[in-house]
């Protein structure tokens, strides 16, 4: 009996540390994606505009016109080397501390401008 308790008892150790094993190995891939996720996030962030220093943001307030969407706002006054539509939005959205995409007309918005710092021109592809 205590020799089998035994070969029980190592298989038993065996098959608890293959699962501590491959709890291991998961969260080290899990942390390593991480890494290469936040890498990738600055890496994105350093080319745009808000990163740069020959540009800086100025704030524009615009009040919204009836059939108004934030995505005609935004292709208004987008920089598209510097930003996609989506992502200007979404930075409209948060500037303005709102919940969701939605506007009324008369509602007054803050929008982003890029200004170049050396000639203080807008800067926009449109």
């Amino acid at each position: 009996m205590n020799i089998q308790t035994n070969v029980r008892g190592d298989y038993m150790s065996t098959r608890r540390r293959r699962r501590r094993q491959q709890f291991q190995i998961t969260v080290l891939l899990a942390t390593i994606a991480m890494l290469v996720a936040i890498l990738f996030f600055f890496q994105l962030s350093s080319n745009s505009v808000i990163g740069s220093k020959d540009y800086e943001v100025k704030y524009i307030s615009v009040q919204v016109k009836e059939n108004d969407t934030l995505w005609d706002l935004a292709k208004e006054f987008i920089n598209y080397d510097y930003y996609d539509i989506d992502e200007y939005i979404d930075t409209v959205i948060l500037i303005n501390g709102m919940s969701s995409d939605k506007i009324l007309p008369g509602q007054r918005l803050n929008l982003p401008l890029f200004i170049d710092k050396v000639d203080d021109q807008l800067v926009n592809n449109n």
